[in-house]
């Protein structure tokens, strides 16, 4: 019998950054990186981010102070270079994300990584709401901010946010027209 693959979770990711300069990109309050070589980008600086966390119940430790802040997302703000760009849960949110991958280039030394953590969508609140096909990631070349089909499909069609509840088949409801 093969053995398991061995899981490769955030502290492993975390490892391969090292001591190289990063860029965290939506840390929220809980940045994954710490350390002197770490800065941060959010929608939101460390005040707001702590209102929005304790508004929606969301347990954090020791927020980080925001080097780089825009309410739209905007890279185009950072202005130097980084060995590493590790982004949590952020990939899936950019509205033109031909844009975005073309901002993180930018930001990165010839030889940088992106490293990208992705939630997988069976397993949480965007459940229901159907994968990007290419034709959508070239539609939205020159977005600033979301469609209204993208904010549409984000209140209608999302549910819990429970991994366990998703792994079991229980998905919930879509938000549009259910009580």
């Amino acid at each position: 019998m093969d053995a398991a693959p061995p899981e490769f979770n955030r502290n492993d990711l975390a490892s391969l950054v090292g001591h190289k300069s990063t860029l965290e990109v939506g840390p929220f309050t809980n940045p994954t990186l710490r350390g002197p070589n770490v800065k941060y980008f959010e929608v939101m600086d460390k005040k707001g981010l702590i209102k929005r966390a304790d508004a929606i119940g969301y347990v954090y430790s020791s927020p980080v102070d925001i080097h780089y802040v825009s309410g739209t997302g905007d890279l185009s703000i950072v202005d130097e270079t980084f060995d590493c760009c590790l982004s949590s849960h952020c990939i899936e949110h950019q509205p033109d994300l031909i844009r975005h991958l073309n901002q993180v280039a930018r930001i990165l030394v010839p030889t940088g990584r992106y490293l990208l953590i992705i939630p997988d969508k069976r397993y949480c609140f965007d459940h229901f709401i159907p994968e990007s096909s290419i034709a959508d990631f070239i539609n939205a070349r020159g977005n600033r901010v979301h469609s209204a089909k993208s904010v549409i499909e984000h209140i209608a069609l999302t549910t819990h946010n429970d991994p366990a509840r998703h792994w079991i088949g229980d998905h919930g409801y879509q938000n549009f027209g259910m009580t």
